[in-house]
């Protein structure tokens, strides 16, 4: 299966090969290119670092997503927590949903990108700034019913995938004051 890994200081990396960024002429036809790959991050790789990586892609972020690139960067870079994040992982959810559309009101089964925030607990490092917290890719997937687990499984995250996360779920979260709250 072919891959992408991001590194910190925006490397790339395709099939384990180092991309040359220094040769590309439009990032975003590059990012469009590499959108579905199955995607590897760096472990040092933080929210700021992810936001950077698609700074010379604004149009593609634009072209997608209600929020601008800008405002997403101000947002991560100048939001400070409640309490501190260890980190942040990127996963994939089960939902059923209604067809809002049709008349038969049918339900949907729909495997979503979503972020979940794990807070540092007492004696662990964490971090104030969302710009600083460390992504990781959380690949478990599992889909209970009435507290049974049904499905218990892995899934791949893509480069949409993440993009769907840093740029509507983590500003909905900054937004409606969701991030580590309660």
């Amino acid at each position: 299966m072919r891959t992408l890994r991001i590194e910190k200081y925006g490397k790339i990396y395709i099939n384990g090969e180092l991309a040359d960024m220094s040769v590309v002429e439009d990032k975003s036809e590059l990012i469009k290119g590499i959108m579905l790959l199955d995607l590897e991050l760096g472990d040092d790789v933080t929210v700021g670092d992810v936001v950077h990586f698609f700074f010379e892609a604004k149009d593609l972020v634009q072209s997608f997503f209600s929020e601008e690139y800008e405002v997403v960067r101000a947002l991560v870079s100048s939001t400070r927590l409640p309490k501190p994040c260890k980190r942040i992982e990127v996963l994939k959810k089960l939902k059923i949903e209604p067809d809002s559309f049709g008349e038969d009101k049918e339900e949907f089964l729909h495997l979503l990108p979503e972020v979940s925030y794990i807070e540092a607990k007492e004696g662990e490092d964490g971090v104030s700034n969302v710009s600083a917290i460390p992504v990781v890719i959380n690949e478990n997937l599992s889909f209970k019913v009435e507290g049974r687990e049904i499905i218990s499984s892995k899934t791949k995250i893509n480069l949409f995938d993440l993009m769907v996360c840093l740029f509507e779920e983590i500003p909905t979260s900054i937004k409606e004051g969701l991030i580590l709250s309660s």
